[in-house]
């Protein structure tokens, strides 16, 4: 897995947007939040839903959103986005595809992988230490 790892880190990110940008539908792999430059999160998944969901309670002021069934969807990452710098403006997402011809399972347990790496590497202060690579 760790080599797996390695080798997809080694292909090209998406050039950084702004957060309020669509990535489009089905696209499933790892991102990378930045303010200004700085990275300050980094998870995997899909990757427009993750990035819907970090901007949805970051322009709800930081705070989960309610449904009217009661269901509630938050955002810890967004809330500290939020309490950070309340300039949606100023945060952006960088994006990389895992490529469709690995198996979904394989694809979350190099995810995983590619997750401690980056966050060795990058050191980003939304991300706690014990969630990395879970």
């Amino acid at each position: 897995l760790q080599r797996l790892a390695k080798i997809q880190l080694e292909k090209k990110w998406h050039e950084s947007q702004p957060i309020m940008n669509s990535i489009g539908n089905q696209y499933v792999g790892m991102y990378k939040i930045l303010h200004h430059d700085q990275v300050m999160y980094i998870g995997m998944g899909n990757l427009n839903a993750r990035r819907a969901r970090h901007v949805s309670v970051f322009e709800n002021k930081g705070e989960a959103l309610v449904s009217g069934n009661g269901r509630s969807s938050d955002s810890p990452v967004a809330r500290k986005m939020y309490e950070c710098d309340k300039d949606i403006n100023n945060w952006y997402i960088n994006f990389m595809t895992i490529d469709r011809e690995i198996d979904r399972f394989v694809a979350d347990a190099v995810m995983k992988k590619m997750e401690c790496i980056l966050n060795q590497e990058h050191s980003p202060v939304f991300c706690k230490e014990h969630m990395v690579g879970k």
